[in-house]
């Protein structure tokens, strides 16, 4: 699939996380791990303690315009070395905005570089503003995230360097939107009852 033989090598050690809430970004994850013969691993009970590796990818959906207060929290905590390759990928809906360059900032932090941020435009599925009801629409959209899922694991398997984001967000820009992620966090209209199961 997408390739695989052209990129898998034993020689290297790949490592590719991620986080997903609704199945997005770990099918993502799961397509470029695949390729390059390894398996993804969820960030969700990762101490952030990683061996050393010759690929290191993460995989991370777009929260309101920047990363997940979960990712963030696993980067804050993340101990490696720095891997001879490593990328970020970011799911979205409309655009991954500050994505990748949150990431680039909170990796160096922590004494890491990133070589390459890419991003896979699926169904956006924050039911507040967008609407999933269409099946064609969204068949749509899978259908050219397979396309750029292809393209993003050519490049990885390339070891290609850059920043080949679409529909990005000017820095200063997102300095108005990421304060808006707090809001759209809030929980206090939501209700649990005895009818939650899981």
């Amino acid at each position: 699939m997408w390739g695989a033989r052209d990129i898998k090598d034993a020689r290297w050690q790949k490592l590719v996380y991620y986080f997903s809430a609704t199945g997005n970004s770990k099918y993502v994850a799961e397509g470029i791990a695949g390729a390059l013969g390894d398996e993804a691993q969820s960030i969700q009970g990762c101490d952030g303690h990683l061996p050393r590796a010759d690929v290191l990818g993460l995989v991370t959906p777009t929260y309101a315009w920047g990363l997940p207060e979960i990712v963030k929290r696993f980067i804050a905590r993340l101990s490696t070395e720095q891997p001879g390759y490593a990328f970020l990928v970011a799911t979205y809906g409309t655009t991954p905005d500050f994505t990748g360059e949150q990431a680039r900032r909170l990796l160096g932090e922590r004494g890491l570089s990133l070589n390459a941020l890419f991003s896979v435009r699926m169904p956006d599925n924050w039911t507040p503003t967008f609407d999933l009801s269409d099946p064609d629409k969204v068949a749509e959209t899978n259908r050219r995230a397979e396309e750029e899922l292809a393209e993003v694991v050519g490049r990885v398997g390339r070891r290609e360097h850059g920043n080949f984001m679409r529909r990005s967000m000017p820095y200063l820009a997102s300095q108005v939107a990421l304060p808006e992620y707090e809001k759209m966090r809030k929980t206090s209209h939501f209700r649990l009852d005895d009818t939650c199961i899981g």
